[in-house]
């Protein structure tokens, strides 16, 4: 029996070390875009300096996803840029989480705002405002013209001077990704708010394959993360020795 458990020990550290060689692995990364000449949309923007089809004007975002081997740890990382021309001020970010989600899975989020356009240059650190659902003004009427989102939120204030056009947000949860929905909001004009979301927002979130889902977005969903196999086996093994231990000082 002591054999046993400790061959178990040694694999466990030889499969730990094995790991700690594939930590952050890529799982699936994309983009979106309302630039002229886009090749794949997969979003719709309202507002004259960050609807699509017009010269100078539009917005993006990015995504990439990696995957820690080690703890099963999900971090996941987003930039949003608007083109040079424009300067509508970014308000707000809204990003879905999967329904059973809660704030204890999420392990750290730290977004950085810019007042350039292409998320370069020194920022401005941004807090999360908290976990909800949320209604947008996106369209030409208060009230009337919204979109919702249920997730978390960041507030971006102005700043002293000159405004924030453009963030990075990363967030690192205990949740695998399923295809979700962001609604980013922009200062309002006299005739028009300024609003980017994807095409597919409000259609059931499902989980997320590495096939392309055009219209939706990664984000945090709320599957169970099963312990590793080297870590179970690890304090398996560490468990059969204090077993063994207690055992022979009580013989």
């Amino acid at each position: 029996m002591k054999k046993i458990v400790l061959s178990l020990c040694l694999f466990a550290v030889m499969a730990l070390g094995n790991n700690s060689w594939a930590a952050l692995t890529d799982y699936n990364s994309g983009s979106m875009s309302t630039f002229t000449g886009a090749v794949i949309p997969g979003m719709t923007a309202t507002g004259d300096a960050w609807a699509g089809g017009k010269i100078s004007k539009g917005v993006s975002i990015d995504w990439n996803v990696k995957l820690d081997n080690e703890t099963n740890i999900w971090v996941y990382n987003y930039t949003f840029k608007t083109a040079a021309a424009n300067n509508k001020n970014l308000e707000g970010f809204d990003l879905s989480v999967g329904s059973a989600f809660n704030t204890t899975d999420l392990l750290s989020s730290s977004m950085t705002v810019y007042t350039t356009h292409d998320a370069t240059g020194s920022g401005s650190t941004i807090n999360l405002l908290g976990l909800g659902t949320y209604t947008e003004n996106v369209g030409l009427l208060m009230g009337t013209d919204t979109k919702t989102v249920s997730g978390l939120k960041w507030e971006i204030p102005l700043p002293s001077s000159g405004g924030y056009y453009s963030f990075d947000l990363s967030l690192s949860t205990l949740t695998a990704p399923i295809w979700g929905d962001f609604i980013a909001q922009g200062l309002d004009s006299l005739d028009y708010y300024q609003a980017a979301w994807n095409n597919n927002l409000g259609v059931t979130q499902s989980i997320a394959t590495n096939l392309p889902n055009i219209g939706s977005i990664l984000t945090p969903g709320a599957a169970p993360v099963p312990i590793p196999p080297a870590v179970f086996l690890f304090g398996s093994g560490l468990s059969g020795l204090f077993f063994l231990r207690r055992k022979k000082f009580v013989a």
